[in-house]
């Protein structure tokens, strides 16, 4: 019988040098890389990793299942919905954590493993850690529209270009710790483009989340 083996490992070289190519060559080679973990579950990992000679800190989601039903073949899986995603948002002009490489390994259709890499950014926390821990921020009006007014932006910005983020919880919101922050949108492997009632179900859904 014969194996169709399907490997589309892409590194994006804007945000890469040579040394980053070379250790994030295949998926193979991402799939080695050691560090913290940070989540972990049945499905899937996030891996904080730094590298000798680098001075920054990139994440890596690795799936060993593709995170979608009908047994994994053919359908879109969430690695390749999340990247497809976050280039979405950056090209509507909505902060993301800057992708080095991302891709996925199918056999026969059948999905066998799928990564995406991630630029750490500095001194960042996500917003419902960084509220838990500094709680009395929401005191702070100055603090709170400085994060309410930017992030009402992107969110508007999202929903005019129709796309539809459907995990809009604080969790996927990074936010800066210094006393300017800035807010950054992560972890959308669900999200995508809506049109008609769809569209307007999901603007719902997404304000709704955010205000629970």
């Amino acid at each position: 019988m014969h194996f169709f083996t399907y490997d589309n490992w892409k590194i994006h070289k804007k945000n890469c040098d040579s040394k980053l190519e070379h250790l994030f060559s295949s998926i193979e080679k991402t799939f080695l890389c050691k560090g913290a973990i940070i989540v972990k579950d049945r499905i899937s990992e996030v891996v904080k990793f730094s590298s000798v000679g680098q001075s920054k800190s990139y994440y890596i989601k690795r799936y060993t299942e593709s995170g979608r039903k009908s047994f994994n073949f053919f359908r879109k899986s969430r690695i390749a919905s999340e990247s497809s995603n976050l280039f979405s948002l950056d090209k509507m002009g909505i902060p993301v954590p800057a992708i080095i490489a991302y891709g996925e390994k199918r056999n026969n259709g059948r999905f066998i493993a799928g990564a995406l890499i991630t630029e750490g950014i500095e001194n960042t926390s996500n917003l419902a850690q960084h509220l838990n821990d500094h709680h009395k921020l929401t005191d702070n009006k100055k603090w709170l529209y400085s994060v309410i007014d930017p992030l009402a932006q992107h969110i508007a910005t999202m929903h005019k270009n129709k796309f539809i983020h459907r995990d809009l919880n604080l969790r996927n919101i990074l936010i800066t710790t210094n006393n300017k922050p800035a807010i950054y949108l992560i972890d959308c492997p669900a999200g995508g483009f809506r049109w008609g009632p769809f569209l307007k179900k999901g603007i719902i859904r997404d304000l709704a989340h955010l205000d629970k």
